[in-house]
């Protein structure tokens, strides 16, 4: 009985035994191989290298504004390239380094990757910032450039190649108020549009498109194309200014108005586009490239939005309907910019060259 009860408890133990010992060598093996790839780091380089490739992927095919923080990050090098990700010490073609690659441009042009490198070795970067932001995919972090700063408010735009050139833009500063004629008591001297304190929409809006007549002189229409004087403020109705437009041989219009909203912590940048155009894909891509180029410049803007309107279908509640001035057979913009009622800071006393260099700047992006 004893040697049968022994001949069970070999039979019993001996494969326990052997199991043991091999997981034994296995457990041994993984901690070499682990206190090797310890040694130079090499699995958290490829892991961070695939991390950050597949988040790139995935950030190019994301239509809304992302911004994605990678924390905890070790003394490497992140060397971001326009399809790869490379994490290395100290070369970049060392053995243990990551690298892994992502698709470029998923999405047929609709986004744009920036390529940019990241040296940790010499400067601590605790956080990286993965951000999608309009049409720009980036990768940066504030430790290192102390300039960056995501920017989640900027539009996606259409990047589609547009069968025609913006030529002779005409611009159309709204409303319009002649003070003579006001002084001589005439019965119709025009029209101020919104007015508080110092700030006048009408010669806001003038001033503003003399300047961007100064920056982007080289597309712009000449002086005497406008649908009123830059020179001073003067009156010019809803229907004198858009005989200017019908009868002038510019291709695009860009309109520019003042905001005025109840709300003094609501400082948008609206742009109307008339919805019936056939000429809309244009126009909504100069007015996506305009409003991030003021999104851009002037941090101050608090919102963007591209708004089509059927201009016909205002026409029918409003007699001085002022986006009239979108014409079908022309490219055109109507910016409504900031808010009158914004007591500190407010954009429309002391940002106007930055505004006006902002729209020159969507213009030139326009192509």
């Amino acid at each position: 009985m004893i040697s049968k009860k022994g001949s069970v408890m070999d039979i019993v133990l001996m494969p326990v035994f052997v199991t043991g010992v091999v997981l034994g060598l296995i457990f041994l093996t993984l901690l070499y191989k682990i206190g090797t790839i310890g040694s130079d780091m090499q699995f958290e380089k490829k892991g961070i290298a695939i991390n950050s490739a597949l988040l790139l992927t995935a950030l190019q095919d994301v239509h809304s504004n992302v911004e994605y923080i990678y924390a905890s990050m070790r003394p490497f090098v992140y060397d971001f390239q326009n399809n790869k990700v490379i994490v290395y010490q100290k070369k970049l073609n060392e053995s243990g380094r990551g690298l892994y690659t992502f698709a470029e441009d998923g999405s047929l042009g609709r986004v744009i990757f920036i390529p940019n490198k990241l040296n940790g070795t010499k400067l601590p970067v605790p956080r990286i910032f993965f951000v999608k932001q309009g049409n720009e995919v980036t990768v940066d972090s504030p430790y290192v450039n102390k300039k960056f700063t995501p920017n989640l408010k900027l539009l996606e735009c259409s990047l589609h190649k547009s069968k025609e050139k913006l030529s002779n833009i005409l611009l159309d500063p709204g409303y319009g108020w002649d003070a003579v004629l006001a002084g001589q008591g005439s019965a119709n001297p025009g029209s101020k549009g919104d007015v508080k304190g110092n700030i006048v929409e009408s010669e806001i809006n003038r001033v503003l498109a003399a300047k961007v007549l100064g920056y982007a002189k080289d597309v712009v229409a000449d002086k005497s194309a406008h649908t009123r004087s830059l020179s001073r403020d003067s009156k010019a109705d809803i229907n004198e200014r858009i005989n200017v437009i019908e009868q002038g041989s510019s291709n695009s219009v860009i309109s520019v108005h003042v905001g005025n909203y109840p709300d003094k912590s609501f400082n948008p940048v609206l742009a109307y586009i008339n919805g019936d155009s056939d000429k809309i894909a244009d126009s909504r891509k100069l007015a996506c490239n305009i409003l991030n180029q003021l999104s851009k410049k002037i941090p101050e803007i608090t919102d963007l939005s591209i708004i089509p309107v059927s201009v016909e279908q205002l026409d029918m509640f409003e007699k001085d309907n002022p986006q009239r001035v979108l014409r079908k057979d022309k490219i055109g913009v109507q910016l409504v910019i900031g808010n009158i009622q914004m007591e500190d800071n407010n954009i429309l006393a002391n940002k106007l060259d930055e505004i006006a260099e902002a729209i020159k700047l969507g213009i030139e992006d326009f192509k």
